[in-house]
């Protein structure tokens, strides 16, 4: 069974914008609250980050979603959910917790695993000047170069 780092790693691999603890429980097939825990970890190493989605109760769409230290004025906001639009108390009930996965962790996610014996190949960039010099080289060397009547100056033929 995969741990709930493995769980969130996967998400963050297929690209998920954000996602409910109850999304890894599911998955995990635990407690959305034990995993709501082991999430905070993940918050302050900086790999996720939390974010309060206000959620409409009449048809389930997140009308607003607010940052970690953004204000939540208290009142209502509409939602367009519906053909009907209606408005949303700003209430406890109504903002649920939600995590975005960090642009370090994806990049961390989508890298592809190390080859067996944990030793990387690392292959140098390629240099577009490169080929171009060893032509250059080629080039000169089938040149024949004579010298000249003069001191001074070179001449070649080809």
């Amino acid at each position: 069974m995969p741990s709930t780092v493995e769980a969130v790693e996967a998400l963050a691999a297929e690209d998920v914008p954000r996602f409910y603890p109850s999304a890894v429980a599911n998955s995990l097939g635990r407690d959305p609250s034990e995993i709501a825990k082991e999430l905070e970890p993940l918050v302050e190493q900086g790999d996720l980050t939390v974010r309060f989605d206000l959620v409409c109760a009449t048809c389930g769409v997140t009308v607003r979603t607010y940052g970690a230290g953004e204000v939540i004025e208290a009142g209502e906001v509409e939602c367009f959910g519906t053909d009907d639009p209606h408005f949303v108390q700003i209430s406890r009930d109504n903002l649920w917790v939600s995590y975005a996965p960090t642009d370090a962790l994806r990049a961390r996610a989508t890298r592809p695993p190390a080859p067996p014996g944990g030793k990387v190949a690392h292959r140098k960039p390629p240099r577009p000047w490169a080929s171009m010099l060893r032509a250059l080289l080629r080039e000169l060397r089938r040149i024949r170069w004579r010298r000249s009547t003069s001191p001074t100056s070179t001449r070649c033929t080809s």
